[in-house]
Order: structure tokens, then sequence, then C-alpha cells
């Protein structure tokens, strides 16, 4: 039988130790094991932080450390965040025609004070668009006093849905900002160059919607936001977004590309700055244009209505660079949005 006392212990194993002996090896060995589950974290954490700002460094955004020592007003996020404050109404082809006037009026938003009104000359068959002003255009107003602009009123939008006007609506509005951006496509090469804009919208989580115009031979891209963004901000989102599609989809040289509304930075004096054909006009919908599509075949949306209230809209953050530094890739721009 092997003893064990303090001068002296036997070759024979942790069986032949004493309690205490064998306990304490056991801990060493957990804390190795835990020294060695530790390097093994820090070696992958190292590699994530190399892998991350291999990323960030592509898409030219600025180091961790260089976010962590800007003031706090300035560490917003960069990358085009998507939040949604306040949902949409919930509608649907069923709906009163109140609801979807409403719905109308959340997303396609511009300047309340004026709207413009399709007109047609009977003799040639040509139209355009003017400013509604009281009396119509070929009313005369009283001596001495100029047109009254009309406002765009509910009772305007709801003739517009069922098809008895054919209206547009300005986005620039008096203090530079927009509601939305809406890129223009037309011409024969329109549905694929929507569509890969379209893509490139969603590779940066820029929700962004597909709508045939009111010709059939183009459509419109349309981007929301929960808030004003500066126009010129906006539009410099829509410009990078519209590089990085030719960029990453060769093929196409974006031949049908034709603006973007707002097509001004600033609102021009003594202008409304240029219109935008509002959507879903109740003659058109009949010839299937004016309505929301799946950029992939081009065919509506089964229920406009409901499409329209389940889309997301962009949440404008803070810019932490100026404008001028921004990089020419679409994913390194950020918003601006007034106080």
């Amino acid at each position: 039988m092997t003893t064990w006392n303090a001068d002296h212990a036997e070759v024979g194993g942790e069986r032949d130790r004493p309690p205490d002996a064998a306990q304490d090896l056991r801990g060493q060995l957990a804390e190795a094991r835990r020294e060695l589950d530790r390097l093994r974290n820090e070696r992958e954490l190292d590699r994530l932080r190399n892998e991350n700002q291999r990323l960030r460094g592509r898409l030219g955004l600025p180091s961790p450390d260089a976010v962590a020592e800007a003031p706090l007003h300035e560490t917003a996020p960069t990358l085009f965040p998507v939040a949604e404050p306040e949902a949409l109404p919930e509608v649907d082809a069923r709906s009163p025609l109140a609801d979807k006037v409403g719905l109308v009026r959340r997303l396609f938003r511009g300047q309340d004070e004026v709207y413009a009104v399709r007109w047609t000359n009977p003799r040639s068959g040509k139209g355009g668009y003017a400013p509604a002003v009281a009396g119509g255009w070929n009313g005369r107003p009283a001596a001495g006093r100029p047109k009254r602009h009309l406002p765009l009123t509910d009772e305007v939008v709801g003739e517009h849905l069922e098809g008895s006007k054919t209206i547009g609506v300005y986005p620039l509005r008096k203090d530079d900002t927009c509601w939305l951006l809406a890129c223009d496509f037309d011409g024969g090469s329109w549905a694929l160059d929507a569509a890969g804009f379209v893509e490139v919208c969603g590779r940066h989580d820029v929700p962004a919607v597909l709508e045939r115009s009111r010709s059939g031979e183009g459509g419109h891209v349309w981007i929301f936001f929960t808030a004003p963004v500066l126009a010129s901000v906006a539009r410099q989102l829509g410009f990078g977004l519209l590089r990085e599609t030719m960029l990453l989809r060769a093929e196409l040289d974006l031949a049908s590309y034709d603006r973007y509304f707002p097509s001004q930075d600033v609102l021009p004096k003594g202008s409304f700055g240029n219109l935008i054909a509002l959507p879903l006009q109740g003659t058109s919908l009949q010839a299937g244009n004016t309505l929301f599509c799946d950029p992939a075949t081009l065919r509506p949306w089964p229920d406009q209505w409901l499409f329209l209230s389940h889309i997301r809209r962009s949440h404008p953050g803070r810019s932490r660079r100026s404008p001028s530094r921004w990089p020419r890739s679409a994913s390194a721009l950020s918003w601006s949005s007034p106080g």
C-alpha cells in the first residue's frame, strides 16, 4: 500500500497524489484551457478587425478609431440607414378613396401651395403640364392682378386617382429640401437600366420602387424619405448610385437615364422647379401605366395600395464629412437632414 508523507511522493500518477494536489492540477489545466480559448478568440477578433478594416477601406469609410475620436454629434451611421419611426397607414384596393389619398400625400410630398395639371390641345393633340391657376389659363384674371395658383388638396389628388384629372407635383420645396428622389428612365433600354439601378439601391439598403410611366415607354424609380432631406444631398446620393450602377453593370451605358427629380439643388428664384407626374392616374391605370411593378418582370404588383403601404423609406442621418470630401462610390454617402 502506498503511503504519503510530506517529504516523499512515489510515482504513480495523479491518483497517487493527495486530493489537494490533484485538484490543483485540474485547476491549472482549466486555466490553461481558458487561456488557449482566450488566445483563439483574440486571433479571431484580430481577423475580424482586419476584415472589417479592409471592407471599410473599400467603402471609403473612416476607421472605428477615427469615429471614436469624433465628437458625439458626428458619430451617426454613414451607410444608408433605413428606419421607419412612423408606419405608413394600411391601405388596400378595397379601402375608401380618402385613405388612398392620405397614403399618396404621405409618400409623394412636395410643395403644397401649388401643383401642375396636364393640358391637351384639342386641335393638335399635343399636351403638357402647367401650374394650376384659378379660372384656368384660358380665363382672364382681374385687371392688374396675376393668376392665383391653386394649392394641392385632397380633392385634387382624389380626382387624379379617379381619372378626371392628371396632375404633377413639384418635389423641390421652398427650403431646398425634398421628401423623395425619383430617377427618370426613358428609351428602349429603360427597363433594363431601371432594374440595374434598383439592384444597386438594394445592395446599399436604399429602398427603391419602380413605376411604369404614363407613356408606357419609360419608368421612374422612387426613393422616399422619412424626413425632409437637402435636395443637394439627395441628388448626390442618386448620382453616386447611378455611377455605381454603371460600374457594376458595365454592359449598360444607362443611355435611358433622363434626369432626377428634384432636378435642381436649389429652388430657382421665381420658379417652382421641375414637376414630376403623380403615379396611379385613374385613366392611365386602365392602360397598364403609372403602376408600380416588379423590376425583374415588369408585371404590376397585384394590389398597388397594399404594396405602397408596406414600402420602406430611408431615414436621414447626419453627414460626418462635407460633400466635397465624399468618395465617388455611393457606399460612402450619408444623409444630411435639416433640424
